[in-house]
């Protein structure tokens, strides 16, 4: 994503400025696993032209969660690391900012399209990689507890439409392979198990989440995991980004519908979404989302979506 776009995500977020977080039923947050990155390389956030630390940015304009996304051993980049994202997680929770912390269970990015397995784990056996995910799961929140930095939300995969922790030859295209929901099923309940073990030891557990990309998976995908067995979760997370879905605003918000009445008591969280803030090239990089899109902003929160509002005072970040 080009930096300019970075204000997409915020643009949402300055709309409940003087807005109690406390007082609302919806978690209202951005995914800030690039700010270190982006400042190491210069960057700077604003809204008045002043820089200002983007935890408090985002505080202050009513903010109520931060996503950190963490890679198991990301040999090819220093960050979203244990190390990284306990840099974040410290300047988050400085800010008064609770957070979801995001296992991929991979060394990349997993997501729709594919969920690869760390290169440690890719020639155990569907037990060595199910106690594999348990102990890196529980390592990794005890070792966050022991520096008060317990997240305050985690989620067991990304965007995990297709077999978790698939076969590094599978790449691009995995997600279309048919799932095997036993062993699936197995890797979820370990990690959800790992996250649960590590509360009761601390008296402090994160609530769980699981996570699908585009709303016209998610209805069969949970039916498919609650058949397999798959339960102890709190949240039902949905990515929508509608240049790849093939639903509108009305199919997003019929699918979050059913599936609050399917499962009651389940939060739904629409928790992945990002949109230009313009569709002019202010710089010579390719344009990821092409000229085929439109401008529009989501507030989102559980189980309900809506139009945003005309107003907005964005954040820049350069």
């Amino acid at each position: 994503m080009r930096l300019n776009t970075i204000a997409a995500t915020a643009l949402s977020l300055s709309l409940l400025a003087g807005q109690s977080a406390l007082a609302r039923d919806y978690y209202f947050g951005s995914d800030l696993s690039y700010v270190n990155e982006m400042e190491d390389c210069g960057a700077t956030y604003s809204r008045t032209g002043m820089p200002e630390d983007v935890y408090g940015i985002f505080k202050s304009s009513g903010a109520n969660l931060v996503r950190l996304r963490l890679w198991n051993d990301p040999k090819w980049t220093p960050y979203s690391n244990l190390a990284d994202v306990t840099k974040a997680m410290r300047r988050a929770k400085a800010a008064g900012l609770p957070v979801l912390l995001d296992f991929h269970y991979s060394d990349d990015w997993a997501d729709g399209e594919k969920q690869l397995v760390p290169a440690a784990w890719a020639k155990l056996s569907t037990d060595e990689q199910a106690e594999a995910l348990y102990r890196f799961t529980y390592d990794t929140l005890m070792t966050l507890h022991a520096q008060g930095l317990m997240p305050d939300q985690v989620q067991v995969g990304n965007e995990t439409n297709g077999e978790m922790m698939g076969d590094l030859s599978w790449k691009e295209g995995q997600a279309k392979k048919p799932i095997n929901w036993d062993r699936n099923a197995r890797l979820f309940k370990a990690g959800i198990k790992a996250v649960r073990d590590a509360g009761a030891k601390t008296g402090t557990t994160p609530r769980i989440m699981l996570h699908i990309a585009q709303p016209e998976n998610v209805e069969s995908w949970f039916l498919n995991a609650t058949q397999a067995g798959v339960t102890g979760y709190d949240l039902i997370g949905i990515s929508y980004y509608k240049k790849w879905s093939k639903m509108d605003m009305a199919g997003l918000g019929a699918v979050i519908n059913r599936v609050r009445h399917t499962y009651p008591d389940k939060d739904i969280v629409v928790v992945e979404t990002a949109y230009p803030f313009t569709d002019k090239h202010l710089d010579n990089n390719v344009n990821l989302m092409g000229e085929d899109f439109d401008l529009f902003g989501l507030w989102l929160f559980a189980g309900r979506a809506g139009p945003l509002p005309a107003r907005s005072d964005a954040v820049d970040a350069r």
